[in-house]
């Protein structure tokens, strides 16, 4: 897993705080001999550079540093690929609310937006929404396996039938990435049974990422697109997903 910001003297102390809250994030990009030794991912753990000629530069955590945390923060393709569409002022915003600190990955029109791959425990993910309050999800649900039991227009149900369920342990608005150029939006979910609807990546951009969408952003138009011109009204999502799981 590679990072591509690092942070100036933010370094941890023995009892866990951080020294300092300098918050001068520097890009591997721009990194440069001076900062060598001074550098710390977002949590205050020390990062050195990797520019090397086989691999993308970026950020790596020195021997011995991070932990769980970090790991499930690292950026892997999949998550570069949602952060590389967004100008990077956008991109791991730094927030402190009653004495806890939080980078969110993505903060747009007052939004957090969490593209998750790793899993992370249910306690995890209810502090996470419990201190943005204004957030979604954004699943990596690749590595998932299920089957579709009903779809009707935009509707689908699935069920989980491999792969972790982690994700449904959160109470706020979740779409599952299946790697097409649209997404699931879990509308509900009742043991290894989801009810959903499809939704294509130009809405949710248009959605959540309008203001902050660099040029030519990727948008996925060599995968597969789902089309529906009838689309279920509200009322009909709503039915669907009570007769689905119940």
């Amino acid at each position: 897993m590679s990072i591509r910001f690092a942070y100036l003297d933010r370094l941890l102390s023995k009892d866990g705080n951080i020294n300092s809250t300098g918050l001068t994030r520097i890009h591997i990009r721009d990194y440069e001999n001076k900062y060598k030794g001074r550098l710390t991912c977002c949590l205050g753990h020390q990062v050195i550079a990797r520019r090397g000629e086989k691999r993308s530069h970026h950020f790596a955590h020195k021997k011995g540093e991070g932990n769980d945390d970090c790991m499930s923060r690292s950026t892997g393709k999949w998550h570069l690929w949602w952060q590389n569409r967004l100008h990077e002022e956008f991109l791991e915003v730094y927030m402190k609310r009653n004495g806890k600190r939080h980078f969110a990955d993505a903060y747009v029109n007052g939004t957090v937006i969490e593209f998750q791959k790793s899993k992370i425990p249910p306690d995890k993910i209810r502090e996470r929404e419990a201190f943005y309050g204004n957030m979604i999800w954004v699943y990596n649900f690749y590595r998932n396996d299920y089957v579709i039991k009903h779809q009707e227009k935009d509707f689908v149900g699935i069920e989980l039938v491999g792969g972790s369920n982690y994700m449904f342990y959160g109470n706020r608005i979740m779409y599952l990435d299946i790697g097409q150029r649209y997404l699931i939006e879990v509308l509900g979910k009742k043991g290894t049974k989801v009810a959903g609807k499809y939704v294509s990546i130009d809405y949710l951009d248009m959605t959540y990422f309008k203001s902050c969408l660099i040029n030519n952003y990727d948008r996925r138009i060599d995968r597969i697109e789902f089309r529906c011109d009838d689309l279920c009204t509200e009322k009909d999502l709503m039915n669907l997903k009570h007769e689905y799981l119940c």
